[in-house]
């Protein structure tokens, strides 16, 4: 594991990492991903710290080797309808947790952040780059 990967790993208590994506009968797969990565349960986590906020149900990590990037995705796993704007605080939230975990970039180094968000349980997940605008 590299070591940022290693950073985010322990900067979090174990009961909070976690190797799947699934919730409620829904399903992301991580199949593209690399193997070197960190996947944290993030509403444990939350729960730990005894923050209240909505976030989403999974935080993914890793770095883009091609392009020397961190790369995290927040994993909102859905089975039902959900209001768009609670998904959106879900995320926002999540990725403003995202940034308290990684590593200083260095000065000029790119480090884009990646969303994915997941609707409902009949839809088959997988997780693709999908560039922040």
């Amino acid at each position: 594991m590299s070591n940022g990967l290693t950073h985010i790993h322990r900067r979090v208590p174990p009961n909070s990492i976690t190797k799947s994506c699934y919730e409620e009968g829904c399903r992301a797969y991580l199949t593209d991903i690399p193997r070197q990565k960190v996947v944290i349960d993030i509403e444990k986590e939350f729960d730990e710290l005894g923050d209240n906020r909505k976030r989403c149900d999974r935080m993914l990590f890793y770095v883009h080797v091609a392009k020397n990037t961190w790369v995290s995705v927040s994993i909102e796993l859905k089975s039902g309808k959900s209001d768009e704007s609670d998904v959106r605080e879900k995320l926002e939230n999540s990725l403003e947790f995202a940034t308290t975990l990684v590593p200083n970039p260095k000065r000029n180094e790119k480090t884009p952040t990646f969303q994915f968000c997941f609707t409902d349980a009949e839809s088959i997940g997988q997780i693709q780059e999908i560039e922040k605008l």
